[in-house]
């Protein structure tokens, strides 16, 4: 038995990819701009996916704990976006706040990251 679930999970790891898809924050903000909520709206739209977990950064400029508030914010508003437009519940959260490699382009840390997995076994675009 324990055999048959190891097969099992290496054919799926073939068949379904994992990919990442990535909205950008304002400065000290936890709600998406018009542009980025547009952007999210679009790759959800007639895809079949399957979101594992949804992961918020910020970049290093205000304080660890405000960071981390503020990457949780962010990680539930983009969670509570993809749970009402997809009907998927119960994502897995994870706020970095500054704890990972900072871009030197400080905009690019002030993000939020969908892990997903493509059903279709289709390559997600970012």
């Amino acid at each position: 038995m324990k055999n048959i679930v190891v097969l099992f999970f290496l054919m799926n790891l073939s068949v379904f990819g994992q990919s990442k898809f990535t909205v950008y924050f304002d400065t000290d903000s936890h709600q998406l701009n018009k542009v980025e909520l547009n952007r999210l709206d679009d790759f959800l739209r007639n895809k079949n996916l399957k979101f594992i977990k949804i992961v918020g950064f910020c970049d290093f400029r205000a304080s660890n704990a405000y960071n981390d508030k503020l990457s949780k914010n962010r990680a539930l508003s983009v969670r509570n976006l993809i749970e009402k437009l997809t009907n998927q519940t119960s994502l897995e959260i994870i706020a970095k706040g500054e704890n990972f490699q900072q871009e030197s382009d400080l905009a690019l840390n002030r993000k939020v990251e969908a892990i997903v997995c493509d059903l279709l076994g289709l390559k997600v675009d970012e």
